[in-house]
């Protein structure tokens, strides 16, 4: 990264400045990608999640808020202690204490758990950008403090980004192919017995005006209906709209609805035994017939084998039965989420100790950063105050225009941001019918090219503020970039015909969002001197109250159908409408720490 006062290369090496800081710099780097694989892992196992656990869409949706609840409460606090006993003690203790709650996750037994250890995990992470940018500010020159900030929250964004793809991946190769007890059915996956019955019988009723995907999954549910032993239809057909039925009968592919179920419905045992008969059986289908089946991309891969063992055609047919009735079995893949969040939550103790070992408060009292590397660090900030334990500027901050200012431009960010992160698996896979591991692939896209727009952010922000000053150099960067996501989001009204189109919206929107993430850094590092981490949890606060009200108002809003997603989209982008208007009035030069306000 560029830095001032270049030193001439004839000066002798030992008073040269050491290169601690990127050390300790990109230490902060790596806790900031654990950071982010840790708060979103459950988004991108919530379907099996939901399942395993038998929750609501309503139901996960609290469990996503009781993160951002405790997130945003504790932000102030956590970023006070920081400030007041170090970067390192503290961080410490946030990584070890979110990373345990992580683990825990993978043993919880029903809603209620699942809401503590969620509310436990926000609350550790609360303190964990609040201290990188104690650390930005004591470890990193004043003219590139912007362009550190970006590279930091650039980790969490590179977190988001792998979450996607390696929770995917590695709950699939939890449960493998090779063990054929993994891929028969218990009593416990059968979610809807009687939606599982109905749509299987009803696949003996002709289509009309169907997809193809539909045809194809009629033509799995056949298969599997011939294969049943035909004494387990009997009494069934009046029950399902065969002979007998309403005058408004149903035809396969319908939602789960209520219905005089068959006495099959009532014998989970009786039915598990022989859909696992069917499951060992031959293949239900080949590549072609299955051709427009939005079955699992494992599916593709046995397909593609010369030859398969008798476990791997179990697998490929416990796939076709879910995605023919996938309303009524729970997902083979179900059974890996659990040691997942065991594995990931692990790495905490691996980040812990090595935060623990690279970082200290502050240069000087860093044993292998020299005096001229402290001088070097040190140029060009503004004092600090004297005083090692000044109180607390509420006050100020109370009166601070420009800071209510940032706090209602992140609260309208994260309503519409937290979409990426929590609904956007959901989207895909309700709206598209994306597989699994493409789903994971294709979220991961957007948070990728995040990740540029937080490069770039502070390159623009650091280059604006030397030509035009601070004042329009942190709050251009924040409120132009909010009309531009929410432009993007406007586009998503149009209905893509794609899912690669929405994708390419939803990349527009993680841009703009992350574009404006190093000035908001910058901005508290600005104003808050010896309070920048308390500063910083302040509009973080602000901006997670947004994400808590997000998810559960999404869920809400898409109704009883639970498919008006236009309505969704034009509240995020509303919400960033609102973000970029309060963005164009923060105010850099007013010093918190000294009085200032405005």
């Amino acid at each position: 990264m560029p830095e001032p006062d270049v030193l001439p290369s004839d000066i002798p090496s030992h008073a040269r400045p050491t290169a601690i800081r990127y050390l300790v710099l990109g230490t902060a780097f790596c806790v900031a990608v654990l950071l982010y694989l840790h708060r979103f892992i459950l988004s991108y196992a919530e379907q099996y999640v939901r399942e395993d656990l038998r929750l609501s869409d309503t139901q996960i949706s609290w469990c996503q808020s009781a993160f951002f609840l405790t997130y945003a409460l504790a932000q102030v606090p956590s970023g006070r202690l920081a400030d007041r006993f170090g970067a390192r003690r503290m961080l410490t203790f946030y990584i070890l204490v979110w990373s345990g709650f992580t683990v825990c996750m993978g043993y919880v037994g029903g809603l209620v758990s699942l809401l503590l250890v969620r509310a436990a995990v926000g609350l550790g992470q609360a303190g964990a950008y609040p201290t990188c940018a104690v650390v930005v500010g004591k470890w990193a020159p004043f003219g590139v403090r912007a362009l550190v900030s970006s590279v930091i929250a650039l980790g969490g964004r590179v977190g988001g980004a792998i979450a996607p793809i390696l929770v995917s991946l590695l709950i699939v190769a939890m449960v493998p192919a090779t063990a054929p007890e993994k891929s028969l059915l218990t009593t416990s996956d059968i979610l809807n017995p009687s939606y599982l019955i109905e749509q299987l019988d009803l696949s003996a009723v002709p289509l009309t005006k169907a997809s193809d995907e539909t045809r194809a999954r009629q033509a799995a549910a056949v298969q599997i209906r011939k294969r049943l032993p035909a004494q387990f239809w009997q009494g069934t057909t009046a029950s399902v709209g065969g002979e007998g039925a309403s005058s408004n009968p149903r035809k396969f592919g319908d939602k789960p609805a209520v219905t005089s179920p068959p006495a099959q419905a009532g014998d989970k045992p009786l039915l598990v035994r022989e859909l696992n008969v069917v499951l060992s059986g031959p293949l239900l289908l080949t590549p072609t017939e299955a051709l427009a089946l939005p079955v699992e991309k494992e599916a593709t891969r046995l397909w593609a084998l010369s030859e398969v063992t008798a476990a791997q055609r179990t697998r490929l047919n416990r796939l076709i039965l879910e995605s023919a009735c996938s309303k009524g079995v729970r997902k083979v893949y179900a059974d890996g989420w659990r040691p997942v969040m065991i594995l990931l939550g692990s790495l905490g103790v691996v980040a812990a100790l090595a935060w623990v070992l690279i970082v200290r408060n502050r240069p000087q009292e860093h044993s292998l950063a020299n005096a001229a590397e402290c001088e070097l660090i040190a140029h060009g900030a503004a004092p600090a105050s004297t005083r090692e334990r000044s109180p607390f500027p509420w006050k100020t901050i109370l009166a601070s225009r420009s800071l209510w200012n940032l706090g209602v431009s992140q609260l309208g960010t994260n309503i519409g941001w937290v979409f990426l992160m929590t609904m956007l698996p959901r989207y895909l896979q309700e709206v598209y019918e994306v597989p699994f591991e493409t789903r994971g692939i294709m979220i991961a896209v957007p948070l990728w090219i995040g990740a540029t727009g937080m490069l770039a952010g502070g390159w623009a922000t650091d280059g604006l503020t030397r030509k035009r000053g601070l004042k329009i150099g942190r709050s251009w960067p924040v409120g132009l970039s909010r009309f531009v996501g929410a432009a993007a989001f406007g586009a998503m009204l149009l209905h893509p015909s794609h899912p690669w189109l929405a994708i390419m919206a939803f990349a527009v929107v993680a841009f703009s969002t992350d574009f404006s993430s190093p000035p908001m850094w910058a901005y508290s590092q600005d104003v808050g001197g010896r309070h920048t981490a308390a500063v910083l949890g302040w509009s973080n606060m602000w901006g997670n109250l947004g994400a808590v009200l997000s998810t559960p108002l999404m869920n809400w809003l898409l109704g009883p159908s639970k498919d008006n997603w236009d309505v969704v989209f034009a509240l995020c982008a509303g919400a960033f409408v609102l973000a970029g208007i309060t963005g164009m009035f923060i105010d850099a030069t007013k010093r918190i720490d000294v009085g200032g306000v405005g």
